[in-house]
């Protein structure tokens, strides 16, 4: 895992392959504005040398933050845009089970904002292959 400069801050070696362990990476505490960015970790194989899969994750301060009305930190998308380019934007309703289609939505988002089960590019659209 490395840190917004590029450093290394955790590596991690996984030598039995038939069960893939969940990591769980003890994460510091933001103590300087350095820490706060974009984050990534990587898959690396050792064998063939080269990065098998990555992902990247923001790691943002609650410093000058609101929660709202259910203790939630409201995150403005001008936080997300300055790290990242948005192509597109999807909410899934709080506390909810996004495979059940069969609840209603609950109206904590402005309208305008589609539900991710009905964006294509979304993991929660409805693929009819994952039935078979």
């Amino acid at each position: 895992m490395k840190d917004p400069s590029g450093n290394i801050f955790a590596r991690m070696s996984i030598e039995n392959f038939e069960d893939i362990p969940i990591v769980d990476i003890m994460f510091p505490e933001i103590t300087t504005e350095c820490m706060i960015g974009i984050w990534s970790m990587d898959l690396v194989s050792n064998r063939l040398n080269h990065t098998l899969a990555s992902l990247d994750f923001l790691i943002v301060s609650v410093k000058g933050m609101k929660k709202d009305h259910n203790n939630n930190w409201n995150i403005d998308i001008e936080t997300v845009d300055s790290f990242w380019p948005i192509a597109g934007i999807c909410s899934v309703r709080k506390d909810s089970n996004v495979c059940s289609k069969q609840e209603p939505k609950i109206m904590t988002i402005p309208l305008e904002i589609k539900d991710c089960d009905q964006n294509r590019w979304s993991a929660f659209y409805y693929d009819v292959k994952t039935n078979w």
